[in-house]
Formats: structure tokens, C-alpha cells, sequence
């Protein structure tokens, strides 16, 4: 999220050919259309009891999208996939907070919500750090972006093990 938030903006000036203010205009509207996806998600996984599912949609997406966004050229594909990615960058964590709450159970809900926001920060500070390192190497922002996709495929993985992780506990002989 943060790395996407900090090096969009670059992408589509430097390497797109945006205008600053086409630019602008883009990442505001990316902005409003991620507002309320954290909570939709959320809302989502609970009404269909299905957070697993939900966290791995949105790790493809993110993945495709991110992916989508240094390789097309037109302006509209572009703009519609930020669009896309932005319902996406921020779906899949209230699913994924409630999980280790589920896993955990709530008497650690402080622990563990404090814990898994410790991990978003360093890994969004770490993201961003290696998405500018990623550019000043190659002389491209392909890379960084390039990364996050990998991320994202990195994410899906581990959503597989969070299932099986998941399964177990609810399944466990001491519940």
C-alpha cells in the first residue's frame, strides 16, 4: 500500500506521460475509491464467512494490477487499472485482522492487532525503500513494481498456509 502510494505518482508522470494534474487528479480518485475498501472487505468475509478467500482474491489482483500498470501504455488502461488496484490495496486487511483475532482468540486481540500493524509499517517502509532502490538501480520503476507483484504472490502463498493454519485450529480436538 505504501509503496504503491508513494511511487504511483512518479510512474505515471515520469514514465506515462501523465500531466501532473492528470496525475494528481488519478491518484485523489484512487484515494476515495480506497477509502472504504478496508471495511468492505471486512464486511464482505463476514457476511460469507470467507476471509481466506477474500484475502486471496485480492492478492491476485493486487499482483495482476501492479503488474498491469508498468506494461500497458494507454492512458484509460492505466487509470482503470490503478482504479482496480486501489479497491484491492486495502480489501483484504480487515479479513485478515479479523483472522488473527479468530486464530488467536479475542483475549489477544491487542497483541496480536499491535503485532500485525508493527509488521504492515516495517513492511511498507521496507516496500517503499525498495521500490526507490529498485529505480536508482535500474533507471526504471518496472522493478519496484515488479516486486510488489512478486510480493503479492509471496502474500498468496502464505494464504494458503494462514488456511491450513486456520483449518487446523478450528478443526483442533480442544476447541
Amino acid at each position: 500500500v505504501q509503496g504503491i502510494g508513494y511511487w504511483l505518482p512518479s510512474l505515471l508522470v515520469v514514465e506515462k506521460g501523465f500531466s501532473l494534474q492528470t496525475a494528481g487528479i488519478v491518484i485523489a480518485l484512487q484515494a476515495v475509491i480506497n477509502s472504504p475498501c478496508n471495511i468492505f472487505g471486512a464486511y464482505l468475509s463476514d457476511k460469507y464467512h470467507k476471509p481466506i478467500t477474500i484475502i486471496g482474491i485480492s492478492m491476485v489482483v493486487l499482483g495482476i494490477t501492479t503488474g498491469f500498470m508498468v506494461t500497458l501504455n494507454s492512458m484509460i488502461l492505466i487509470v482503470a487499472m490503478v482504479f482496480v488496484n486501489a479497491i484491492f490495496l486495502q480489501f483484504y486487511f480487515g479479513p485478515l485482522f479479523t483472522l488473527a483475532v479468530e486464530v488467536l482468540g479475542p483475549e489477544k486481540t491487542g497483541i496480536s492487532n499491535g503485532v500485525s500493524n508493527m509488521f504492515a509499517i516495517f513492511g511498507g517502509l521496507i516496500t517503499t525503500y525498495l521500490m526507490g532502490f529498485l529505480k536508482d538501480s535500474t533507471g526504471s520503476f518496472a522493478w519496484g513494481f515488479y516486486s510488489v507483484c512478486i510480493m503479492s504472490g509471496i502474500g498468496l502463498i502464505l494464504t494458503f498456509v494462514l488456511a491450513k493454519v486456520r483449518y487446523n485450529n478450528t478443526n483442533s480436538p480442544h476447541k
